[in-house]
């Protein structure tokens, strides 16, 4: 008689996640405005606006020490901004534009589709950036590549000796 062990063994890699940390967090409003055309030229008079934004942001760190956050933020209609200009702001970022950081060893590499500030014009949005430091100096850039824009920042401290022989 001859014998035959079938062993089926299942492996499940984690790649060392620990579970993840998700965050929701959003506002909705409507509101009767009357901002005498400032929003849309084709408003002069009072009108509705409703909203809703909708933030969510998840967290994981491996065992090694590589960090790992992402998030998106979804939404519909206008939304008064009352820290900048007052002026009605759209909401509806596409659920596709996701924002992501990936740390380790004090480097953060970060993606989102122009959704990163040029490190010296605000006009400006980028797609990617790399910032970190280097024996006390900071290092960061920022890139847009459909744009062709970049930014690029080196900071540090410089101490001097002054003797007095």
């Amino acid at each position: 008689m001859k014998r035959i062990l079938l062993t089926t063994t299942s492996l499940v890699l984690a790649a060392g996640f620990a579970s993840a940390d998700v965050s929701f967090s959003g506002t909705a409003g409507v509101a009767l405005i009357d901002d005498n055309g400032a929003s849309l030229s084709t408003r002069a008079d009072m009108f509705a606006e409703s909203y809703y934004d909708l933030d969510i942001a998840a967290t994981a760190e491996t065992d090694n020490g590589i960090s790992v956050k992402l998030g998106f933020d979804m939404g519909s209609g206008g939304k008064i901004d009352y820290d900048d200009d007052d002026k009605l702001e759209a909401q509806g970022a596409s659920i596709g534009d996701a924002d992501v950081a990936v740390s380790y060893n004090g480097w953060t590499l970060a993606v989102d589709q122009d959704g990163i500030d040029n490190l010296f014009d605000d006009s400006q949005s980028e797609d990617m950036s790399l910032s970190g430091s280097v024996m006390g100096w900071t290092v960061a850039l920022t890139t847009d590549q459909e744009n062709s824009t970049s930014s690029y920042k080196f900071g540090g401290t410089v101490g001097w000796y002054i003797s007095d022989s």
